[in-house]
């Protein structure tokens, strides 16, 4: 089988038919994922373009009945959330358990079939890529059908998760954080008829700080869709009173996550408003980087979070307190150490690290807010001894005298200017600051 796919793929690519750069790069390993998928799904694949595939999907859906969609659907959404499906008795529960044994006979328009052989608790469809198409179609031709699969299986699995399932992390805890996630699943299958599902389920959910955290978000959006109409404002204030809400049912570090992040949407022109605002923030984000700092896996959203709201408020004229910048400059070291091959992180931290050059006349040179990490590493890759002296003595004309008054300051510690000379460097084009003149490495 594997040398027939081979096969395949090699004639795509004879005739440059190809659409994904691991089927040309590794055809012999790529030819290996599609060993369990039909040929017309491989094919697919091999294309990158399912448009073949939705007519074959719109045949199927002509030929199953409406007890099997449903029950088909359910399951699709649930590996869509769970890669281990849903356990065998809810989904019984939600299309019952008449035609079942037909469903997981290949043949059928719309198999089943369960994820482990020898367990048969938890059920999944036959083809996981088939199962994914069919949702989207599902999401484009007739989205009040997702909408009752979502509210039908969110309510299936409701009695069997509490707090202590969501703490051993059971397969029905997992499901529903993922099926209730706003920016992930719902907005993407249920579009506007989002808020009609949270509506839907709250009588069952409200008991989770999870919920109201996606409902603070879903209302988050909202007010990003039209943020200078009353009705974008009112949304702002309803998504920070469910965030709110969220961390007085559980202050966890996630809750406080979301709820920081929200705050920090209230950012604008007025600076009276924006001061209370990222001081608020701040704390809610810095309280979940400290209850997190334990656990055997860190979150990076907190720490981007922190980051991403800082340079904002920079850009606003906002100003940091001593103790924020401390706090900063800590963060955003530990934050490196944690995430080093994390892209995300990296992006946001040499954008906090511009932001700070820019804002620097504000704060005192003995604690800038920049990470102590980061930059020697920086140095490391970017420049060597020899360099940095030359950075010293020659900056870009022009600007930044006030920047070099400060780092002239004797109470300067020799290794904070070696590193600024290093970020002043990076920077010095885009923001015309003059690294450390000879008068300073005299000083030094």
């Amino acid at each position: 089988m594997p040398w027939t796919l081979n096969g395949l793929v090699g004639l795509y690519l004879r005739f440059g038919l190809i659409g994904r750069p691991e089927a040309v790069n590794r055809p012999a390993a790529f030819s290996w994922t599609l060993i369990e998928d039909p040929i017309a799904v491989a094919a697919c694949r091999i294309l990158n373009d399912f448009r073949p595939l939705d007519h074959i999907l719109r045949s199927i859906f002509a030929d199953t009945t409406d007890r099997d969609r449903k029950r088909y659907l359910a399951a699709a959404l649930a590996q869509f959330c769970f890669r281990g499906g849903v356990r065998y008795e809810v989904l019984a529960s939600i299309s019952g358990r008449e035609g079942w044994d037909e469903q997981f006979e290949p043949k059928h328009p719309m198999p089943l079939a369960y994820f482990d052989g020898s367990d048969r608790s938890y059920v999944v469809p036959l083809n996981a890529t088939i199962a994914s198409q069919a949702l989207d179609r599902v999401a484009k031709d007739n989205r009040a059908e997702l909408f009752d699969t979502f509210v039908s299986l969110g309510s299936a699995i409701a009695s069997r998760v509490n707090r202590n399932a969501i703490r051993r992390r059971s397969p029905e805890a997992r499901l529903a954080g993922r099926l209730f996630d706003y920016d992930q699943v719902v907005r993407g299958f249920l579009g506007d008829m989002s808020s009609r599902l949270y509506d839907a389920v709250q009588d069952l959910w409200q008991w989770n700080s999870r919920y109201w955290e996606q409902v603070a978000l879903l209302n988050l959006a909202q007010y990003q869709a039209a943020p200078s109409t009353q009705d974008g404002k009112d949304a702002l204030t309803r998504a920070i009173q469910h965030a709110r809400h969220a961390v007085s049912i559980e202050n966890h570090p996630l809750p406080l996550t979301t709820l920081g992040k929200i705050l920090l949407a209230q950012l604008g022109p007025d600076k009276s408003v924006n001061e209370a605002a990222y001081s608020e923030a701040f704390g809610r984000l810095t309280e979940a980087i400290e209850r997190e700092r334990h656990w055997a896996h860190r979150n990076v959203h907190s720490f981007i979070s922190l980051i991403r709201g800082t340079i904002e408020y920079f850009d606003r004229g906002g100003r940091l307190t001593q103790t924020q910048v401390n706090q900063l400059r800590r963060i955003a070291s530990e934050a490196t150490a944690l995430f080093r091959r994390d892209a995300r992180w990296q992006m946001q931290l040499l954008n906090y690290q511009s932001s700070c050059a820019k804002s620097m006349p504000f704060y005192s040179v003995d604690a800038p807010p920049f990470s102590s990490v980061s930059i020697p590493r920086m140095r490391r890759t970017l420049f060597s001894t020899r360099m940095l002296d030359t950075a010293a003595t020659r900056g870009p004309p022009g600007g930044g005298s006030d920047v070099n008054e400060r780092m002239q300051s004797k109470s300067c510690d020799s290794s904070v200017q070696v590193n600024a000379i290093a970020q002043f460097r990076l920077l010095s084009h885009r923001y015309q600051i003059i690294p450390l003149t000879p008068t300073a490495r005299s000083a030094r």
